[in-house]
């Protein structure tokens, strides 16, 4: 499980959910030496969804107790509290996955990017579950990740790095109509059909509403091509060859993501 840290000594390893147990305490003490414990680590969530978890531990008569940023229970309905988790990676999630202070790690220097950008960062690396840690102007992660980390910080760099986070009523099929359209169009500027479904289709689409998973400057580009392409016909006399230059550069535009 990516959203919660396990760390420490062997039982605070991370094991698979099992089936819930027939007996589940609703108290127990963590300083009982007979007690076998789970540590559960989520120094890196934030106090609303700390107390989230509180109210679903206690409405399911889960024992449990904190202890700094722990939430310990006992072994006995690991299997149950794991599914808790489950339910709330799904309702609050994903969750940062926090780079451990002794692992060994490769930093980079993010003292050039703004607020946005970091903010956008952060929001990448908890989704693509990258263990990592922030230390004022420096990012740092685990060895094997750093490469992947590289990436995303030359995409950055570009404006080319998006979130799939957030709702979005833009259907990544749309990409694979544009594409139709605009070859269509390249090599017929007088296919009617495929000029009304450009019509139609661009008065559906925002430069600032991208589709699932599309970097935003990218997608921008796209709905200037698709408008410019409009704009071919509206223009005063018709020039087929300029429809087709305009339609071919929007087709290379969207090649990539079809």
């Amino acid at each position: 499980m990516s959203f919660v840290n396990r760390s420490g000594d062997p039982l605070r390893q991370s094991r698979e959910a099992g089936a819930p147990p027939g007996d589940v305490p609703t108290e127990f003490d963590p300083d009982d030496p007979d007690v076998v414990k789970v540590f559960y680590d989520v120094s890196a969530w934030t106090v609303e969804q700390r107390g989230e978890l509180t109210a679903v531990l206690a409405d399911r008569g889960l024992a449990h107790r904190w202890i700094d940023d722990e939430v310990v229970v006992p072994e006995s309905i690991e299997a149950e509290v794991d599914t808790v988790f489950e339910v709330l990676e799904d309702r609050l999630g994903p969750f940062p996955v926090i780079l451990a202070p002794d692992s060994a790690a490769v930093g980079f220097q993010i003292d050039d990017l703004d607020d946005e950008q970091r903010d956008l960062l952060e929001t990448v690396l908890i989704e693509a579950e990258i263990a990592h840690r922030f230390d004022d102007q420096l990012l740092a992660v685990a060895e094997s990740s750093a490469d992947q980390v590289d990436e995303l910080l030359d995409a950055l760099e570009r404006g080319d790095l998006a979130s799939v986070a957030g709702d979005c009523d833009v259907a990544p099929e749309v990409l694979g109509q544009v594409f139709s359209m605009a070859d269509r169009i390249g090599r017929d500027e007088t296919d009617a059909v495929a000029r009304r479904q450009l019509f139609e289709l661009a008065a559906q689409l925002s430069p600032s509403a991208a589709p699932f998973g599309l970097a935003p400057r990218s997608w921008a580009t796209i709905v200037a091509g698709v408008r410019e392409l409009c704009e071919t016909f509206d223009a005063e006399g018709f020039d087929p060859e300029r429809i087709a230059t305009v339609a071919n550069d929007l087709k290379a535009a969207v090649r990539p993501y079809v």
